[in-house]
């Protein structure tokens, strides 16, 4: 890897399709967010598990199992990437909730958690297996703290479209997240295994 890209983070994610709700949204946050970067509706996407970095996650784990070599962590690390696959739904339709602004400045549309919990709770359940495997005596403890794994438990889990971003410390207008209060149906057509850093948005 060249020494200045950055490393990829692996993630599960669903395909939401773009529709003419979620750009008349957009443009209603841009019409009420100064600053604020839109993300390319073709990138449209639920996280339904992270994990991570995985050359930070090798020493992460070998530091606590000394004798973990990076072969082993590769083969199980690439069953994990199998077994979850089984695990990713396709052409599922859910219903949109509230819009918020997270912490790191991302605007996002909340979407019913039901329909993609057993994938999430599966994906958690196989991560943690695949963690006891490696030698870690309490893979939920690991994971809970492990900047790596730490959103992936059910409990922490909340699916949502990134609509765009603005600075973390930008003030959004009250009236800029309440503005659309009408569920819209979105549609979630394919899943899939991530492994890029690119970032989707407008300038």
């Amino acid at each position: 890897m060249n020494k200045n890209e950055a490393p990829k983070r692996v993630t599960l994610e669903s395909h939401i399709d773009g529709s003419v709700d979620l750009t008349d949204i957009q443009a209603m946050l841009a019409a009420k967010i100064s600053g604020i970067r839109l993300k390319l509706s073709e990138k449209f996407h639920v996280t339904l598990g992270h994990l991570g970095v995985p050359d930070e996650l090798f020493m992460q784990v070998k530091a606590i199992n000394p004798k973990l070599t990076r072969e082993l962590f590769d083969t199980r690390f690439q069953q994990l990437l199998s077994e979850v696959e089984t695990s990713l739904p396709n052409d599922i339709s859910v219903k949109s909730g509230d819009i918020t602004k997270l912490k790191m400045g991302a605007i996002v549309l909340k979407l019913d958690k039901a329909p993609f919990a057993k994938a999430n709770a599966a994906i958690y359940s196989r991560t943690l297996h695949f963690l006891s495997t490696l030698g870690i005596p309490d893979p939920a403890e690991f994971a809970a703290d492990n900047p790596n794994l730490m959103y992936m438990s059910p409990d922490k889990f909340i699916p949502h479209v990134t609509l765009g971003k603005v600075d973390p410390n930008c003030a959004v207008p009250a009236d800029a997240l309440t503005g659309y209060r009408n569920a819209v149906n979105v549609n979630a057509s394919k899943s899939y295994i991530a492994n890029n850093n690119k970032k989707p948005f407008n300038k």
